[in-house]
């Protein structure tokens, strides 16, 4: 037993695959291939995370994603990331170039800010795999629909930051913000994708800015600009 950040003892779990800490329980069960895919919960950063040892397959992963049907040309899809694109562009410089992280098999970001006078580049470790893409950086970064696939969320977030230039950049995150208790997160439709590993509460999302020095806002409930000023 342990005596963790709140005050509250509580029993030693799994690793925290953000931000390490042993301050973890099991939050929820559920069946898997007739066995249950644990999903612990961290009482330091908030995190909430599936046990690595049900992670899916790099070809479980793409089977999935080969299902999705999004791209510019789909409506509901582009009125979707208006939601990240707008305050974003809000706080762009003319000539500002980015990277969309994750594009997915239908680059849309890209699209989006190209119409409004911005360059953009597509990276996916599966669809566009060049690696040259994080060998530079930038001013803004997006990441939509990105978090929740993360394996190892702490280095994800750590390569991010060092896309990012060191003055005025951003990055904008979309992702589903979770709110409520283990009989809420039992009919959260978001981790029926199995792909979908990692759950994010506001009280992460204000940990990852104080653990890497930078500014968060929060223009709608499943959009984060966090800007790195310094």
């Amino acid at each position: 037993m342990i005596l963790c950040c709140d005050g509250n003892t509580v029993q030693v779990g799994m690793r925290c695959s953000l931000c390490q800490s042993l301050e973890t329980e099991k939050f929820f069960n559920k069946p898997l291939q007739k066995m249950k895919a644990n999903y612990w919960s961290c009482h330091h950063c908030g995190l909430i995370f599936l046990d690595p040892t049900f992670h899916p397959n790099l070809a479980i992963e793409r089977q999935q994603y080969d299902f999705h049907n999004n791209g510019p040309e789909h409506s509901g899809y582009v009125e979707f990331l208006q939601q990240i694109v707008t305050p974003l562009v809000a706080q762009l410089a003319p000539g500002d170039q980015g990277l969309d992280f994750g594009c997915g098999p239908g680059p849309t970001i890209s699209h989006l800010l190209a119409k409004q006078g911005f360059s953009v580049a597509n990276y996916d470790p599966i669809y566009f795999p060049d690696d040259k893409l994080l060998a530079r950086q930038y001013e803004f970064i997006t990441a939509t629909e990105v978090a929740e696939h993360f394996h190892q969320p702490r280095k994800n977030f750590q390569q991010l930051n060092q896309l990012m230039q060191t003055k005025r950049s951003l990055l904008g995150i979309m992702t589903g913000v979770f709110s409520g208790d283990q009989s809420d997160f039992a009919t959260w439709w978001y981790h029926r994708d199995p792909t979908h590993v990692c759950f994010y509460r506001q009280k992460t999302l204000e940990w990852i800015a104080e653990w890497m020095g930078w500014l968060l806002e929060c223009p709608a409930n499943n959009v984060a600009l966090f800007s790195k000023r310094t």
